[in-house]
């Protein structure tokens, strides 16, 4: 009797669905889903209600849809962190996706740096990666930020805040020649 009554539920269902109408209430459905808006929120609301009375039962289901679905869900995060990261070079580049200081166009090489320096405090703060990238998206894009390659950042931080492309090489000229004779750059 209990299967008689789910086959006509299923059967209502579709009927429902292919009139355009709700398939839980059957009235007029205002959404491009299945189901109106106000039954929407009501399972939404018994969903939440029911996470919260049970919370181990709801660990083990996440638990067990994660490991079924592992692969595309780790690609799926992988996929929205490098378009927030993308989004926020392409906004402090002003378009131009490359480095502000030597012009490197590698965009795997780019990064966002602190104009008034203050990043390590600012990240223990904020967090790190997509975190940081949400931030500045979250908070419009503020002020005080530029793109750079790794290496003008790194040189930037190693050199008292300029980058060695802007400032004359503390090298002096008798260690280049001696590495040039050992086949390595030092410029």
């Amino acid at each position: 009797m209990k299967r008689d009554r789910r086959v006509e539920q299923n059967d209502r269902r579709k009927r429902y669905i292919e009139l355009g109408l709700c398939m839980t209430c059957g009235k007029k459905n205002d959404t491009q889903g299945r189901n109106c808006q106000k039954c929407l929120d009501k399972i939404k609301n018994q969903q939440y209600k029911w996470k919260l009375n049970n919370p181990k039962r709801t660990k083990e289901i996440h638990k067990k849809s994660y490991l079924k679905n592992r692969d595309t869900i780790l690609h799926h995060a992988k996929v929205y962190s490098r378009n927030i990261w993308l989004e926020c070079i392409y906004h402090y580049s002003y378009g131009t996706m490359t480095c502000a200081c030597c012009g490197e166009p590698i965009i795997e090489f780019l990064t966002i740096d602190h104009i008034n320096g203050g990043g390590c405090k600012h990240r223990q703060k904020i967090g790190v990666g997509t975190v940081f990238y949400h931030w500045l998206i979250k908070n419009g894009f503020p002020e005080g930020y530029q793109v750079l390659c790794y290496n003008c950042n790194c040189g930037r931080d190693k050199n008292g805040g300029m980058c060695p492309h802007k400032t004359p090489s503390i090298i002096p000229q008798s260690l280049n020649t001696t590495n040039d004779k050992l086949g390595m750059s030092v410029n």
